[in-house]
């Protein structure tokens, strides 16, 4: 096949939009800068091989004892602690935080689709404040325990592990123990004696 001046004119160009992609430029802006039209831009690094502007978030692990931490969460994940199976009554229980969700609620309530209508939701709504969800999940039955507080901390997660703990099947489970991992470190602190502790990996 034979190549012109226009063809190769044209795979420098986009070889040049690949470029600056890589660069982190907008499309609109290389679109903007290189005189081509912006669907042009996006079809030439959708259909692009290499993709050089792609990329995946990655944390290096920084901890020293990752490795043993690590394998006591794979273990108790495989329900196994310390090479003994754990039995019908123990379980294990992975908690966390999200902080500054915002509460909001909507004005004037949604109208159920009907007959011809599609269902209405009016966009107005009133602003709650800032609040923090806690979750515990109960890894093996696949359950999940939530709850809202007005901040993070100590108090409220003692208040979690207190509605998990005060419930049937773990209430009246025989050995109360296990792991609650969570992160930030700071809020598995001040834990009873005899409760479980959590640990965290990165």
């Amino acid at each position: 096949m034979a190549y012109g001046h226009k063809t190769e004119y044209r795979l420098r160009v986009r070889a040049q939009v690949v470029l600056h992609a890589a660069r982190g430029r907008s499309n609109a802006r290389i679109a903007r800068e290189s005189g081509l039209h912006l669907d042009t831009v996006r079809r030439w690094l959708s259909n692009d091989a290499l993709k050089p502007w792609q990329y995946r978030s990655w944390i290096f692990i920084t901890d020293p004892d990752f490795r043993p931490k690590a394998e006591r969460v794979l273990d108790l994940y495989a329900r196994t602690w310390q090479g003994t199976p754990l039995g019908e009554d123990e379980y294990v229980i992975s908690a966390d935080e999200k902080t500054s969700i915002q509460a909001r609620c909507r004005c004037h309530p949604t109208l159920a689709a009907g007959q011809a209508r599609a269902m209405r939701v009016n966009p107005t709504y009133g602003r709650g404040g800032a609040l923090a969800y806690l979750a515990a999940y109960d890894i093996h039955a696949a359950k999940v325990f939530g709850r809202t507080e007005p901040t993070t901390g100590i108090d409220p997660f003692m208040n979690l592990v207190a509605q998990v703990m005060t419930r049937e099947p773990y209430a009246s489970a025989k050995r109360r123990s296990g792991s609650w991992t969570t992160d930030p470190p700071t809020a598995g602190k001040g834990l009873p004696t005899g409760w479980p502790r959590r640990s965290r990996t990165r």
